[in-house]
C-alpha cells in the first residue's frame, strides 16, 4: 500500500518589547518592538522561502491602534531569520496587528490578525496565525504529510498529527493500522540515491470540510513524480488525511509488459497490451472481485492467490494460457486475447466484489492513459538494463545488494521510474519488494536485505516507466534458476 494538516502553518509567536526612557521620552512614545517569528515547517530552496508547500514571495505586518498610529512594514527579508523590529508604535495603547503573506503573482496565501496591548518596559506576547486559504491549505496538508512520511527517521508521533482522529478506515486499516503500514512501507525509497520531497501539486473538484477528494502530485528532487489520491477532512480548522472507506486495495492500470529472458540478444521482446489489476486485501474480507468496461468482452474474475500468505488475486476466468507468470496472473489482456476491444482513454471499468460474509460493492474506476496497441511500440519504449551479460543475478539473491546500469526510455520523458523484484519460494511463498529509480542518474544501486534462506524458484525483475499520462511500460526479466 502506498499511501492538514494544518490549516495555519505560519504561526508567529510575537514577543513584544517596549524600548527605551520614563513615559512622555520619544524613546517611550515610539519604542521599537521586536518580533520573534516563527513559522512552522519553513525552508529555503534555491534562495526562494516556502513554509510548508507555499512559496512566499512578500511578507508583511501592518498595525493600527484605531487612533492616531498606523503603518506597515515589509519583513520579507527579515521572515527566514525570525527577527523582525517595528518602530512607530505608542505605549499604553492596543494595537491591532495584521500579517499578510503573498504567493506567486501577488496572490494572498495566507493572513490573520491579533490584539496586543503595547505596555511601557514590559514584555507582551501575542499569537498571531497567518491561515492559509483552503486552495493553499490542502497542497500544505499533502506536502506536510508526505514530509513527515519521507524523513530520515520518521516515527508514529511525527505522522500521527497530519491523520485525521475521524479516520474511519483506508484499504481495510483503521487509524493506528494505516500509520504502522506507512512506516513499514518502502513506497518512497530511491535505493542509496540522496532524493527528497520539493512539492506537492493538489487539484480538487470542490472543497467540503466534511470530505474533499483530492488529485495529487508529489515532486522530488531527482525529477520524479509519484500521482496519487486522497481523501481530506478539516477537524478544528486544520486540514488532516481520512480514509477512503475503501476495504481493500484496489488499483487498474494501463500497462505494457516488454518481457525479455536474461541474455537476450536484442530486438523486442513478448509484448502483451492491457490493464493489470492490482488487487490487495491484508484482512482477508474479499471471496472474489469481477471486472467489467466496455473494453472488456467478457467480465473477468478474479480469485485468492493459491499461494502461501498470499494477499493478492489472480484471474480465475476467463482462461488466459497465452499469458506467461506475470504479475500473478491479473493482467487483462487487451490485444492479444482474439477480441477488437473498444479501447479508449480515460476507459472506466466497473469492479464489483463479494465478501466472505456475502455483502457486496460496486466501485467505479478511471483508468489514465491509453492502453497501446503493442505494434506501436519499441524498445525505445521501455527501461533497458545494460550489459547484461555481465549481470550476476545469483550475488543479488545471496546479498541482497543490487547495481543496475539503467538506459531511460527515449521515446518519452518519463515521470517516474521504479523497480520491483517478485519471487516464489519452494514453499509456495511469494512476495515483492519495490523501490522507485531516480530518474537523473544511470546506476541504480540498493540493499534489499537478506532476502532468502534458501534458493527461490523462480524471480523476475521489473522495471517500470510512467509516461505522464497513465500509461505504465515495464520491461520484465525472467531470472532463469
Amino acid at each position: 500500500m502506498r499511501i492538514s494538516l494544518i490549516s495555519v502553518l505560519l504561526l508567529l509567536s510575537l514577543i513584544l518589547t517596549s524600548c527605551g526612557g520614563g513615559v512622555g521620552s520619544s524613546a517611550s512614545d515610539e519604542p521599537r518592538v521586536a518580533f520573534d517569528l516563527k513559522f512552522k515547517n519553513s525552508r529555503i530552496v534555491d534562495g526562494d522561502f516556502y513554509v510548508s508547500n507555499t512559496l512566499l514571495e512578500k511578507v508583511t505586518i501592518s498595525y493600527n491602534n484605531g487612533e492616531d498610529s498606523s503603518g506597515e512594514q515589509d519583513v520579507t527579508a527579515e521572515a527566514p531569520n525570525g527577527l523582525v523590529q517595528l518602530t512607530g508604535l505608542t505605549t499604553g495603547t492596543t494595537y491591532n496587528l495584521t500579517i499578510t503573506a503573498y504567493t506567486v503573482g501577488n496572490v494572498q496565501a495566507c493572513t490573520g490578525s491579533a490584539s496586543v496591548l503595547i505596555s511601557e518596559s514590559a514584555e507582551n506576547t501575542v499569537n498571531l496565525q497567518c491561515t492559509f486559504s483552503d486552495n493553499f491549505a490542502l497542497g500544505n496538508a499533502i506536502y506536510d504529510f508526505v514530509s513527515a512520511v519521507t524523513e530520515e527517521s520518521p516515527s508514529a508521533e511525527k505522522i500521527s498529527p497530519y491523520v485525521a482522529d475521524s479516520f474511519g478506515v483506508f484499504y481495510g486499516y483503521d487509524r493506528d493500522e494505516f500509520i504502522d503500514d506507512l512506516l513499514q512501507d518502502s513506497w518512497f525509497e530511491f535505493g542509496d540515491a540522496n532524493v527528497s520531497l520539493v512539492k506537492t501539486e493538489v487539484n480538487v473538484a470542490s472543497i467540503d470540510p466534511e470530505g474533499t477528494d483530492s488529485e495529487f502530485k508529489i515532486n522530488f528532487s531527482d525529477g520524479s513524480v509519484f500521482r496519487e489520491k486522497a481523501v481530506l477532512v478539516k477537524e478544528n480548522g486544520t486540514w488532516k488525511l481520512s480514509g477512503n472507506n475503501r476495504k481493500y486495495e484496489s488499483d487498474l492500470a494501463a500497462e505494457i509488459y516488454n518481457i525479455l529472458p536474461i541474455g537476450y540478444s536484442g530486438g523486442n521482446g513478448t509484448m502483451f497490451s492491457g490493464v493489470s489489476a492490482r488487487f490487495t486485501d491484508d484482512k482477508g474480507q474479499v471471496d472474489n472481485i469481477v471486472v467489467s468496461g466496455d473494453a472488456i468482452t467478457m467480465p473477468y474474475t478474479f480469485i485468492k492467490e493459491s499461494c502461501v500468505d498470499c494477499e493478492g488475486f489472480e484471474i480465475y476466468k476467463p482462461d488466459t494460457p497465452s499469458l506467461p507468470e506475470i504479475s500473478a496472473n491479473s493482467f487483462i489482456d487487451l490485444y492479444s486475447s482474439g477480441a477488437n476491444p473498444s479501447v479508449a482513454e480515460d476507459q472506466i471499468y466497473s469492479i464489483e466484489t463479494t465478501y466472505s460474509d456475502s455483502s457486496d460493492d460496486l466501485y467505479e474506476y478511471t483508468v489514465k492513459g491509453f492502453p497501446v496497441d503493442p505494434e506501436t511500440v519499441t524498445n525505445d519504449y521501455f527501461i533497458t538494463l545494460n550489459d547484461l551479460e555481465n549481470f550476476d543475478h545469483m550475488q543479488m539473491i545471496d546479498t541482497g545488494e543490487f547495481s543496475f546500469s539503467l538506459t531511460k526510455p527515449t521515446a518519452y520523458d518519463a515521470e517516474r521510474m521504479t523497480f520491483k523484484l517478485v519471487y516464489t519460494l519452494e514453499d509456495n511463498t511469494s512476495g515483492e519488494i519495490e523501490r522507485s529509480i531516480p530518474l537523473d542518474g544511470g546506476v541504480f544501486t540498493g540493499d534489499f536485505g537478506q532476502l532468502f534462506e534458501t534458493a527461490p524458484l523462480l524471480v523476475s525483475m521489473y522495471f517500470t516507466a510512467y509516461d505522464g499520462t497513465g500509461q505504465l511500460y515495464t520491461t520484465v526479466y525472467e531470472l532463469p534458476f
